[in-house]
């Protein structure tokens, strides 16, 4: 293979400083992107194919780097440009003329790490002046090497869709083959096109080279470089495109078969294209080998599962269709037992992934142990296993073999040094009774499964029509969710909180409520579970973030002074990687001092990957927004974890404010709570409270703030005007801040 392609020329334009200090034309590194950014070899080669995924998009994209930031741009940022000719070494600030002003801040907040969005600003000045009237926002991400240090800035133009002009088509179209092409060619990465589908449409000869086949000759479908059993796992590309609509770009290791019958590990940067209407159009792979060694070739790769020796979900197929060719022979019914473990996450991440794969060898040899020589399990992934029982007589046969099952493995294991107890949920569904395909039978255990563990612990569920019709009715309840968000039918309430020691409003919630059109105002409780399901809790969250941003400006506009608003933050988002960003742009672009919001966590969802959530917590902090947990004393309460979070307030849940006045237990539980909130330096919200006693005794304990019915219901933006002025607060603004 030849070296480094030259990216002087066009469709890429290159730019890299002469190094000369006297030359008028090159400008001066601007003061606040200091420090120097070095380019390594290394890095240049990812700066490469960045740019190469770059190529492929219409949306004009222009790439920093280096302490005298050198650029590197595509063909749409040159036309952005009007074609007009760039010096060696052109950094952004010249680049960007007259618009550097309003995106300086931007540049820097992506040098420090941290993505920034300059939205709505008027690129088409670029164009020598001419003013179309289109607005677009200008995106700064910046390029990380393997230490998470920042070497290079990826910056993209996004119209916005606003003016006269219509926008333009961003993305390629769907049938937008990459033809042979000499610059992907002598590119050192592997490169492949590749079809929803998982049709291979163009490889480059390096890719071809990687796996040993001559150029041009490399298999049609990636499913012919995939081991079998990695093409139903989490990790495939049918996972990826399940993904689409959510992502543009990952990365991923795989196994791949080289053409010795071998597999080889390769590293792979893909990037997601879509078309016009934002479906999935193809995936770009940008591909390396990993120098980790290869894999021989066996059968039992494809048919078995490495952890526990068990078929898997490839075989399942195979499987399943044998049996039921013996149920049609023998006149006999096949029973489908689909089960998985609950709560193995929690025990995956609290004990660590080396004894949560222990945990799932355990449960494959007591599934074993506890079947008929007849019977047949399959681990289908993570999990979740399948039973095959064949030769049922009558259904009192498969209550047997469950009831075989639950005993064998309830019983306590040994992981470590813990004692774990196992539970889990079985759902069966029966051929040819139920269904007389596979795909249907597997379906119909599934929502026993779903119906078993709504039912408790160690529960088994067979599959009956009335839960199909339940199923039917949780889709169109999620459809009407979906619905809602579109039709705006969403709102925000609040609730206050009222500070014991001053007898004033100190905080409030924000509440999320849907103002259905046929059944009024229903809270969050009731449909928040549904939103994670279907993936709409990123809207709500976003929503949510907005509403509130909203109302505490127009507060502000009106001449009163807010108290904080604490905003309800999801186990999905908690979790996901987009909270801390959303937040600082929130503070970015509003102006708004982060004293004025909180960011109230349940508790039950800080048990799962708690150093990931001692971090972000930890970050959002530092921006100067409080933390509350929520619903304390409902989820799994340990101090270790809990002296080590960093928390502002500690809410009880209402719960144990129902009764302290009348129940010993319940009042010594959050006397006791009082006060280890606040030897932690915590300040302690009771929720739930709804009359004067359990005030009063909460004062003489020395809770900090309460929040129920007592104080007010939750309350619409007019309705807490109302409140106010009714409190006698109208002429003190909303808030009295203590």
């Amino acid at each position: 293979m030849s070296g480094h392609p030259d990216l002087s020329n066009p469709p890429c334009q290159y730019a890299s400083r002469s190094g000369d200090d006297n030359d008028e034309s090159a400008a001066a590194p601007h003061p606040a992107l200091s420090p120097t950014i070095p380019v390594a070899s290394s890095q240049l080669d990812l700066l490469k194919n960045i740019l190469l995924i770059a190529r492929h998009s219409r949306e004009p994209v222009c790439i920093a780097c280096g302490n005298d930031r050198v650029c590197l741009f595509n063909d749409a940022f040159h036309e952005l440009l009007d074609r007009r000719k760039v010096s060696p070494g052109e950094s952004l600030d010249r680049l960007l003329g007259t618009l550097w002003p309003r995106v300086a801040d931007a540049v820097r907040s992506a040098m420090n790490g941290v993505p920034a969005i300059v939205p709505s600003l008027p690129f088409s000045l670029l164009k020598n002046g001419k003013q179309d009237g289109i607005l677009s926002d200008f995106v700064c991400i910046p390029v990380k090497n393997a230490g998470n240090t920042v070497f290079a800035l990826y910056c993209c133009v996004r119209r916005t869709g606003q003016g006269n002009s219509p926008p333009e088509n961003t993305l390629q179209p769907p049938d937008d083959r990459i033809n042979d092409n000499p610059f992907l060619d002598n590119l050192p990465a592997g490169i492949m096109q590749i079809s929803v589908n998982r049709d291979i449409l163009y490889s480059n000869a390096a890719m071809a080279e990687m796996l040993g086949y001559p150029p041009g000759l490399i298999p049609e479908n990636l499913d012919d470089l995939l081991p079998h059993s990695a093409r139903n796992l989490p990790e495939n590309v049918q996972f990826w495109c399940n993904l689409w609509h959510s992502t543009t770009r990952f990365s991923i290791d795989l196994l791949m078969k080289h053409k010795n019958g071998t597999y080889i590990t390769t590293a792979n940067d893909i990037s997601l294209i879509l078309d016009a209407g934002g479906k999935p159009a193809y995936a770009l792979f940008v591909s390396r080998t990993t120098g980790k060694d290869t894999i021989p070739f066996s059968p039992h790769i494809s048919l078995f599962d490495p952890l526990t020796s068990l078929p898997n979900r490839n075989f399942a197929q195979t499987l399943i269709g044998n049996a039921m060719q013996h149920a049609d022979r023998s006149g006999k019914e096949l029973a489908i037992l689909l089960l998985d473990i609950n709560r193995f996450k929690l025990v995956n991440e609290s004990l660590g992934h080396e004894l949560g794969d222990e945990l799932l060898r355990l449960v494959a040899g007591r599934l074993k142990s506890a079947l008929r020589k007849t019977d047949t399990v399959i681990r289908m992934g993570n999990d979740e296993f399948i039973v095959i029982a064949e030769h049922i007589r009558q259904t009192d046969d498969v209550r047997q073999i469950a009831a075989n099952l639950l005993n064998t493995l309830s019983q306590t294991v040994r992981l470590g040094h813990h004692d774990i107890s196992i539970s889990v949920s079985m759902g069966c569904s029966l051929y040819p009774k139920n269904a007389s395909d596979i795909d249907t039978l597997l379906k119909f255990a599934d929502i026993a499964k779903t119906d078993a563990k709504k039912a408790g612990s160690n529960m088994i569920r067979f599959f009956s029509p009335n839960m199909n019709i339940v199923v039917l009715d949780q889709l169109l309840a999620e459809s009407r969710l979906l619905r809602a968000m579109d039709k705006h039918e969403f709102m925000m309430f609040y609730q206050p909180r009222l500070s014991l020691k001053t007898g004033r409003i100190a905080g409030m919630e924000a509440l999320l409520r849907w103002n259905h059109p046929k059944k009024g105002i229903v809270s969050a409780g009731k449909f928040i579970r549904l939103a994670e399901k279907i993936g709409l809790i990123q809207r709500i969250g976003e929503f949510a973030l907005a509403s509130v941003t909203r109302q505490l400006k127009a507060w502000i506009n009106q001449g009163k002074t807010p108290v904080p608003v604490a905003i309800n933050v999801s186990s999905m988002e908690l979790h996901g990687p987009k909270l801390k960003e959303s937040l600082q742009y929130l503070l970015q672009e509003t102006g708004l001092v982060p004293q004025f919001f909180e960011i109230e966590i349940t508790e039950s969802n800080l048990i799962e990957d708690l150093d990931r959530v001692r971090q972000t917590l930890t970050d959002i902090r530092k921006m100067g927004i409080t933390i509350s947990i929520d619903d304390f004393g409902t989820g799994y309460s340990s101090l270790g974890y809990l002296s080590s979070l960093p928390a502002d307030y500690l809410k009880i849940d209402s719960l144990f404010i129902a009764d302290i006045v009348n129940n010993r237990n319940m009042a010594s539980i959050v006397e006791t709570t009082i006060t280890l909130a606040h030897s932690l330096g915590m300040q302690v919200i009771a929720e739930g409270v709804e009359t004067a006693e359990q005030l009063q005794f909460l004062r003489t304990k020395g809770c900090d703030q309460i929040q129920g019915y007592y104080c007010s219901r939750p309350l619409s933006p007019s309705g807490l005007e109302t409140f106010m002025q009714r409190i006698g607060e109208k002429n003190t603004g909303y808030i009295h801040r203590e």
